[in-house]
């Protein structure tokens, strides 16, 4: 891994806030709610780095185990099984 840009930013707040962002992810369904419906973030994986740096590892374009499955599918899946070649209309909730 190597540095590619180092920033410092001055914030009133508690330190916690800032460095809590980017290890985690249980805020994800408060804080960007139009993610939580293609992110799994309850099953992510977190891998800590050298130096305080971190990795966070997401499934994406699955069903969040929080979150019930859905009878129709969401303007956002429709888009995504449209962008890959399949019918929106043949969609159906699994048993």
């Amino acid at each position: 891994m190597v540095l590619a840009q180092d920033q410092t930013v001055h914030l009133e707040c508690n330190w916690k806030a800032v460095f809590d962002n980017f290890g985690e992810l249980y805020h994800v369904e408060h804080i960007h709610p139009q993610h939580a419906l293609i992110f799994d973030c309850p099953t992510s994986r977190v891998r800590l780095w050298k130096h305080g740096h971190t990795s966070v590892y997401i499934d994406g374009f699955t069903v969040n185990t929080r979150l019930p499955i859905p009878d129709e599918p969401t303007k956002l899946m429709k888009s995504q099984l449209l962008s890959l070649g399949m019918d929106p209309e043949e969609y159906r909730k699994s048993p």
